[in-house]
């Protein structure tokens, strides 16, 4: 497929009349030999299907995609999505080439070629990337926000009247596409990545959240602040209430009159272009009518409504009568409304709590009739599902009811979860998303910061509070950056299935036997697969207190959660990798020489893999034998890890020579006792460390 600016293209020759539905653009021309496009049920993905030309083979797709990137050249750019060998050289002719998938014939190809392909993430906004480069991605929402018109409808507004209406323009911070090629087709100089033009002024997401103050920093106010910088939106406040509560509970609540509550919304939504507004804690029936009248005086058009009626120590924080006026006013005006099960049954004016996944279904259909666009029904854990282990909640939008689950996490710290995930909603929203989309992506955040959290202890009571820059801080679920190096695996998945046994299985007997820290190593997985892996690996090393570390992808090393990513010379430059995993993330880089070590640890980097020591199967690389390894040892002050051929005969000379410990694949994941094979390892390394001492 191909985007240029507002207009979607689809070349193809595909034979077979096989269906597509789109919905990136305000206008698809199809370029093919037959393709049926369909109407979808939803309202975002809608094809006209106008068949434009006959293509019969890769050289048409081709020529088609060089014609019609010359024509967009004027004013704005173009950007192909392919996903086989057959996409690759209309790749390489669009200004953008992103590679759908992974691909690994595709991958062969390009590497043979001289061509890069580096995460989607990466991609430039304000400059051309390298020539011979491309981008990768497993998710279509990932290239629908980079390839956004640059001044798109706010959420829930119609589309502009003409397709081409915003080109031109400047640039929102999800998208430099139009005016990038604007620029370039007037030969001015571009700048930098990141770096804005002169006289621009990009649009920044800006939320406003109307709820109560928690003076414990947990919930309210307070959580969605953060939240909001931690999810990459400007935050704004309203507080409809003060509490005096903590971890324990809740002590006392003042209650500002409504005429206040309300100038604090006017001074916001009058003076600032606010993309969303989340509310909260809504104690009075007049709050909730002040917010519901600023809501249409100032024509919000993305609302998110968290009703909340009673803290999660049971304290009530809203007059008996508001949930009946949430019903009446705000519900009709919510995009999105996401009420927990008490909430839920409160709204509804049910006395019966709901105790199943199909009265979550009931509820959400009652709240849907009741006026609300989407309803998000939070389950947390239902006994009637028999899974202990997961957390299920319903996503209804009038025609789609869907389960999303998510694992549960076993922690005292869940003080906030509901204003997070509702404040995390209404920042996806305020950057664009559409309504499931922001739901979906607010829940990964909100897992991912509950299992970085879990090991929190602030304040004394039975709730604690949330990580939620746990990207950037990592007070108690992540690793510090005293890295133990000592016995350094090297996952592989090939030796592990002959065994009978997983990557996870494996780290967990590996790390019983005292590994130190664990690299999890997948050359031909896709990226959705390794993302999988990438958490199965992870739940399987903490228990342990064994960091993971990503091999080569930033992009699922973020997702994930891992601990760091270890990066060699051919990939992303260890600085940008800095920038992108932050400074509490572990950053491993592979060095073979005294000049690779010292630009390493100038970039960013926490350790240095070197070698290989030692010729190798599953590292094609130079040899650099014990004095290689020396040299760059002594040239750095950076730990350093030995790479290639180790093990429990030579383990000791590697040592010797000044790493910190030995990296190892086959003699961990290559046997049948991934345990015992690791703590004799684990005892010469010792060994040799105490003798130096």
């Amino acid at each position: 497929m191909l985007l240029a600016a507002l207009q979607a293209h689809l070349p193809s020759y595909s034979r077979g009349g096989r269906q597509s539905e789109l919905g990136m653009a305000a206008e698809v021309r199809v370029h093919a030999n037959e393709v049926e496009c369909k109407r979808s049920n939803s309202a975002q993905m809608v094809s006209s299907g106008t068949l434009v030309r006959h293509m019969q083979n890769a050289l048409d797709k081709r020529a088609k995609v060089k014609e019609l990137a010359s024509v967009a050249k004027a004013d704005g750019i173009t950007v192909y999505v392919g996903d086989s060998v057959t996409d690759l050289g209309a790749l390489l002719e669009a200004d953008i080439g992103i590679v759908m998938g992974g691909n690994s014939t595709l991958a062969r190809v390009a590497a043979a070629a001289g061509i890069t392909i580096q995460p989607l993430i990466t991609a430039p906004r304000t400059e051309a990337p390298p020539p011979g480069t491309l981008f990768q991605t497993g998710s279509w929402w990932e290239v629908a926000a980079f390839a956004a018109p640059a001044k798109r409808p706010p959420p829930g507004a119609s589309a502009p009247a003409q397709a081409n209406s915003t080109r031109n323009e400047v640039p929102t911070s999800t998208s430099g596409l139009e005016s990038r090629g604007a620029a370039r087709a007037q030969g001015e100089a571009q700048p930098a990545s990141g770096v804005a033009q002169a006289g621009a002024h990009p649009q920044v997401p800006t939320v406003l959240t109307v709820a109560g103050s928690d003076s414990g920093g947990g919930a309210g106010i307070q959580a969605d602040l953060k939240t909001f910088q931690a999810r990459g939106v400007f935050g704004t406040s309203a507080i409809a209430a003060l509490t005096a509560q903590n971890t324990r509970g809740v002590a006392g609540v003042h209650v500002p009159p409504a005429d206040f509550l309300t100038a604090q919304m006017d001074a916001v939504l009058e003076d600032m272009d606010v993309h969303a507004v989340k509310t909260g804690m809504l104690p009075t029936v007049q709050a909730v009518h002040a917010v519901a009248d600023a809501v249409q005086r100032h024509k919000v058009t993305a609302l998110v409504v968290d009703p909340v009626l009673v803290a999660s120590s049971g304290h009530s924080l809203a007059d008996s009568d508001v949930a009946h006026v949430i019903v009446d006013r705000l519900l009709p005006l919510a995009t999105v409304v996401t009420p927990n099960l008490a909430e839920a049954a409160a709204l509804l004016g049910d006395s019966s709590p709901i105790q199943s996944l199909r009265g979550m279904e009931a509820a959400a259909r009652r709240l849907h009739q009741l006026g609300a666009r989407c309803l998000l029904v939070k389950g947390g854990h239902l006994a009637s599902r028999g899974d202990a282990h997961e957390a299920v909640d319903v996503l209804f939008d009038g025609s789609t009811m869907q389960h999303l689950s998510a694992p549960r996490v076993d922690s005292r710290n869940t003080h906030g979860t509901g204003c997070t995930l509702a404040a995390a909603i209404a920042a996806e929203l305020a950057k664009g998303l559409p309504a499931a989309e922001a739901v979906r992506a607010a829940k990964e955040y909100l897992s991912a910061a509950l299992r970085s959290s879990a090991d929190l202890q602030i304040g004394k009571g039975a709730h604690g509070p949330l990580n939620h820059g746990y990207a950037t801080n990592r007070w108690g679920g992540g690793p510090s950056k005293r890295i133990d190096l000592r016995v350094y695996g090297v996952t592989d998945a090939a030796s592990n299935a002959k065994l009978g046994r997983s990557n996870a299985d494996a780290v967990s007997a590996a790390a019983r036997g005292g590994m130190t820290i664990v690299q999890l190593r997948e050359k031909l997985a896709n990226g959705g697969n390794f993302l999988e892996e990438a958490r199965a690996v992870i739940a399987a090393a903490r228990p342990h207190g064994v960091p993971v570390i990503i091999n080569d992808r930033v992009d699922v090393a973020m997702a994930a959660g891992a601990d760091g990513v270890h990066v060699g010379q051919d990939d992303l430059p260890v600085a940008l990798v800095r920038q992108l995993m932050g400074p509490h993330t572990i950053l491993g880089v592979s060095c073979k020489t005294v000049e690779q070590a010292r630009r390493a640890e100038a970039d960013g980097a926490d350790y240095l893999g070197v070698g290989a020591v030692f010729a190798t199967p599953t590292k094609d690389s130079r040899v650099i034998g014990y004095e290689g390894l020396q040299a760059v040892c002594q040239a750095t002050a950076l730990p350093v890890v030995a790479i290639g051929g180790l093990n429990a005969q030579n383990a000791a000379d590697a040592i010797h020579a000044g790493a910190q410990g030995i990296a190892v694949v086959r003699d961990i994941f290559a046997n049948s006792d991934a345990a015992s094979a690791t703590q004799q390892l684990r005892a010469v390394v010792d060994q040799a460390i105490a003798k130096l001492s």
